[in-house]
């Protein structure tokens, strides 16, 4: 094959390529994100779409279809904030309307937003509320990871619910379950029109794993728009490898045998000055950061970084003032070739003193010039002594001494 033939096909394999990437490129210049208000519009509104770009060159118009016919109308651009405007009609209660981007930029017509393809909506009635859990505000602290259910902690459960709608909602009762059985029951007395009441309540965890269910209106008490909306379930793993102290503590724990426990410590004015004596065996100790301990728990550990490691021992001690957040771990899982080999359960004793004094380097230092004076000290009495002690003499030496004087 000829270099000329060579070369040509080069071209054309990089024209090829050029173009199959030009239509992403050409839209990713212009259009980086698509809103539409209001988000739940009912039939009295008419619906606006944003188009939020980084260029006002382009021709950029919103599509939708309507469940019978396709519609466009061009949008215009606003240089202030750099966003594309069109408006829709109003719709009647209950359509569903999908609705797209068409950009010509260059010459090169793309349709649909990148990766996500069609935007869509419901319009909802205007006389009755829609209620509906907020699923981002579903949150529990201390986070499940952390729970000492032998310490008998609890989590606190937070939520928030939604009025969708746009009249208010009176009297909604909200369930929670805990793998069916019930655990909880808020009454709120209305929640506004386009508002949100947000509530938590103390949850006592069991170890394993949990199926929490949270409904909202379950006897049907507040006509809604959609009462398919009204419930979200959460899957929550409660254990005792992973523990989070805040006070002084003594106990005897056991890690079972391939598993580890982690003692995870946030950064604070504190000295911590954790202890751990082995009972029936050995085990390897780590200190680890926050990425540490996620490499250690994803590889499991056959590679890792960490800040401090004792192997093969059946005692350690960690005293440090976090200055970020640490996590020490009690492993049994044979996770270094030259650490310890798992035989069977640990039993092991641990103690946690937490000192929120900030004198204690100060301490240590007199500490330790207390003791290095007392060793100087020593030093000047034994000089002393040897000063006072009388000479001593070889009789030879005075033999010779006396043979001269004569």
């Amino acid at each position: 094959m000829s270099v000329k033939t060579i070369t040509i096909l080069l071209v054309l394999l990089l024209s090829i390529t050029a173009l199959s990437i030009i239509p992403n490129t050409a839209l990713a210049q212009v259009i980086t994100e698509v809103q539409h208000s209001p988000s739940e519009p009912n039939p009295t509104h008419n619906i606006t779409i944003l188009a939020i770009g980084t260029s006002s060159s382009a021709n950029v118009s919103v599509n939708w279809f309507d469940g019978v016919s396709t519609r466009s109308v061009e949008m215009y651009f606003a240089s202030y904030s750099n966003k594309w405007w069109g408006d829709l009609p109003s719709f009647p209660e209950g359509a569903r309307i999908e609705y797209w981007i068409t950009v010509i930029n260059d010459n090169v017509t793309i349709e649909r937003y990148p990766g996500e393809g069609n935007y869509s909506f419901v319009v909802i009635p205007a006389t009755i509320p829609d209620l509906k859990i907020r699923e981002d505000s579903f949150s529990m602290d201390p986070d499940p990871d952390i729970v000492d259910v032998s310490n008998e902690d609890r989590v606190s459960i937070r939520m928030s619910i939604d009025n969708i709608g746009w009249v208010d909602a009176v009297g909604v009762t909200v369930e929670v379950y805990d793998n069916g059985e019930f655990l909880h029951n808020e009454f709120i007395d209305s929640i506004n029109a386009r508002y949100y009441r947000t509530f938590s309540f103390w949850w006592s965890p069991t170890e394993g794993e949990h199926n929490i269910t949270v409904e909202i209106d379950p006897y049907n008490g507040v006509s809604e728009f959609n009462e398919n909306n009204n419930q979200i379930y959460r899957t929550v793993s409660i254990n005792t490898s992973c523990f989070l102290h805040t006070e002084d503590f003594t106990t005897t724990r056991t890690v079972l045998n391939g598993e580890y426990h982690t003692y995870k410590f946030e950064p604070g004015d504190r000295y911590v000055d954790l202890e751990f004596k082995i009972n029936n065996g050995k085990a390897d100790f780590y200190v680890l950061t926050e990425s540490q301990y996620s490499d250690y728990q994803f590889l499991y550990a056959e590679s890792f970084q960490f800040t401090k490691m004792s192997h093969n021992t059946d005692s350690f001690n960690w005293f440090e003032k976090p200055d970020k957040t640490y996590y020490v771990i009690v492993d049994n899982a044979d996770i270094s070739e030259s650490g310890a080999s798992p035989i069977t359960d640990l039993s092991y004793d641990v103690s946690l003193v937490l000192d929120e004094r900030d004198d204690i380097p100060i301490k240590q230092a007199i500490g330790l010039l207390v003791v290095v004076g007392a060793v100087i000290g020593v030093m000047l009495v034994v000089r002393k002594f040897e000063k006072k002690k009388p000479p001593e003499y070889d009789p030879q030496t005075i033999q010779e001494n006396i043979k001269i004087d004569r």
